[in-house]
């Protein structure tokens, strides 16, 4: 009999601790779960990085916001060593306050990266899946 009062006991712990939990997700911590369905309102960055250091960048913005070619400028990289990569600096956000989310796919002949900066989030987010 004990030991169904400690089982029972623990069930009801269970369902109350999870029964307080709010049910609503961490738009930043929990992105991956709504990305794909804001992906038409978003901006993307592409960049590619080859072996001697050639950049090329492509921005597609959200059709509302134009083609992007004016703002191509905005994203900069700060690399070291030939083709690697330091730090990029993506002020796009501040040019366009209408754009709240961009995401940026960026490969160089080392590395792979995947990321989105959205307004509402203090450091960019990697797992947009």
């Amino acid at each position: 009999m004990t030991s169904l009062r400690v089982v029972a006991l623990g069930f009801f712990a269970l369902v109350a601790a999870a029964c307080t939990q709010s049910g609503e997700i961490d738009y930043c911590r929990d992105h991956h779960l709504v990305h794909s369905e804001h992906l038409d309102n978003i901006g993307m960055i592409t960049l590619d990085i080859d072996a001697d250091g050639t950049l090329t960048k492509h921005l597609q913005l959200p059709a509302n916001l134009g083609d992007g070619s004016d703002f191509v400028d905005f994203i900069a990289l700060q690399l070291e060593g030939g083709a690697r990569l330091r730090q990029i600096d993506v002020s796009i956000l501040d040019q366009i306050p209408e754009l709240e989310e961009i995401e940026v796919s960026m490969s160089t002949t080392a590395t792979r990266k995947r990321f989105a900066i959205n307004r509402q989030c203090e450091s960019p987010i990697f797992r947009l899946d």
